[in-house]
């Protein structure tokens, strides 16, 4: 981490997803970002998704200062929809 941070770095915990041949493939890291990505510029409670699409490029969605309460809720979202889809194969 020092050496990262002393060739002028940062370190963020990444989640990231794929899609590969109809199996999607997710982890989460940490990863070593240069300064100018953007998930490096985030700061304090900022959380960003970014999407590569096909027709746009790379899309980003930046929340500012997300606390509890909003992820809290994303994170139950996110679990309602997936058991959703679930019962639905």
């Amino acid at each position: 981490m020092r050496e990262a941070v002393g060739r002028g770095r940062r370190i963020r915990l990444v989640a990231s997803a794929t899609r590969q041949g109809g199996k999607v493939r997710a982890r989460v890291e940490p990863e070593v970002l240069d300064r100018n990505d953007p998930l490096a510029g985030l700061v304090d409670l900022d959380n960003a998704l970014y999407l590569n699409t096909d027709l746009l490029g790379q899309v980003g969605i930046v929340q500012r200062s997300g606390g509890l309460t909003q992820t809290a809720y994303a994170l139950l979202s996110d679990l309602a929809r997936i058991s959703q889809r679930l019962r639905d194969i």
